[in-house]
């Protein structure tokens, strides 16, 4: 995956990509990981997961807290999202409110996991970096107690990344290689 952060912004740049589910999957009680190594930071300081599912017939997206890209700059690593995470616990002490659920039409709702269509990443830059593209390898991606099940993702031959839909950086790529480094 390729960010060209090519310019110099008062706000933080990302880009996203895509990963399409085979299946509309309940992720309420699964794990996804990822191996990723960031080739080249750029500009680049987080990597952020986010799910994309459906709500009340509504498409919404909750995002995940940040992954330091430093985490990924030495070699292939784990990067993991535990999805219950993003669903809070009201048993708590004080109780936690899940993630908040960005939705394409309609009002904003709370995440719930039960429908989720595609899982993503961004690469977000750091506010006010010289512009520099970041590089993002990703080897495997797994989810882990997902229903229905889901095969893994090896990205042997082909990629299946698209650049997301939202407000994504001119250029950004996401393309298979043949090589890892």
């Amino acid at each position: 995956m390729t960010a060209p952060f090519t310019t110099t912004t008062t706000t933080a740049q990302q880009s996203g990509y895509n990963l399409p589910l085979p299946a509309t999957a309940n992720l309420t009680a699964a794990t996804i990981s990822a191996s990723l190594f960031v080739g080249a930071a750029g500009s680049a300081v987080n990597l952020q997961y986010y799910v994309t599912g459906n709500i009340g017939g509504a498409s919404c997206t909750a995002y995940a807290g940040f992954l330091p890209v430093t985490a990924f700059t030495s070699g292939f690593a784990a990067a993991t999202l535990n999805v219950s995470s993003l669903l809070g616990n009201p048993s708590a002490t004080p109780p936690v409110a899940p993630a908040t659920a960005y939705c394409d039409s309609g009002p904003n709702g709370s995440f719930d996991g039960l429908q989720i269509t595609s899982i993503g990443v961004n690469v977000i830059s750091a506010t006010n970096a010289t512009g520099a593209t970041a590089t993002v390898w990703l080897d495997s991606l797994t989810i882990t107690s997902a229903t229905p099940t889901t095969a893994p993702f090896t990205f042997d031959t082909s990629t299946t990344f698209v650049k997301a839909g939202y407000p994504t950086i001119t250029g950004a790529t996401a393309a298979w290689q043949a090589t890892c480094p």
